[in-house]
């Protein structure tokens, strides 16, 4: 079907799964409660509790990646979970206490590159001396007046 030249295309909006301009964020759920239009759209709490059908259109109702991905969910969640294997405990406890060692290693060796710098930065401040005016060099020093 051939649309007028410049307008939008009406079958872009049909893709998408809603008209242009259909969900509009909150200045669109203050229209549709203004004109009684009580049908729920993506993520609108109000309008399901109220007992609008989410989704409905010609074809049936639409399922949204969410609704797919919840499914997911609770199809793994109903299944019998695997054994646990009876080692994991101990190895997981020996896993752990290796990490805990090497961070505690880390953060020493931390703390002691850190001191040993402020303390490199201390000797080499008082033997250079970098507050104090050098003495100038162009103007020869001033004496028999």
């Amino acid at each position: 079907m051939p649309h007028a030249p410049g307008a939008a295309d009406p079958r872009a909006a049909h893709v998408r799964g809603r008209r242009r301009g259909a969900g509009r964020g909150a200045a669109g759920a203050a229209h549709r409660a203004r004109t009684g239009d009580l049908r729920a759209c993506h993520g609108d709490a109000a309008a399901s509790a109220a007992g609008g059908r989410s989704g409905d259109r010609e074809g049936g109702p639409v399922v949204s990646s969410m609704s797919r991905r919840e499914a997911d969910v609770r199809r793994i969640l109903e299944e019998p979970q695997p054994p646990v294997p009876p080692d994991l405990y101990g190895e997981a406890l020996r896993r752990g206490g290796r990490m805990l060692r090497r961070r505690r290693a880390a953060r020493r060796l931390f703390w002691l590159l850190l001191f040993a710098a402020v303390v490199a930065f201390v000797v080499w401040a008082s033997l250079t001396q970098p507050w104090v005016e050098p003495p100038s060099e162009t103007t020869p020093p001033l004496t028999g007046w």
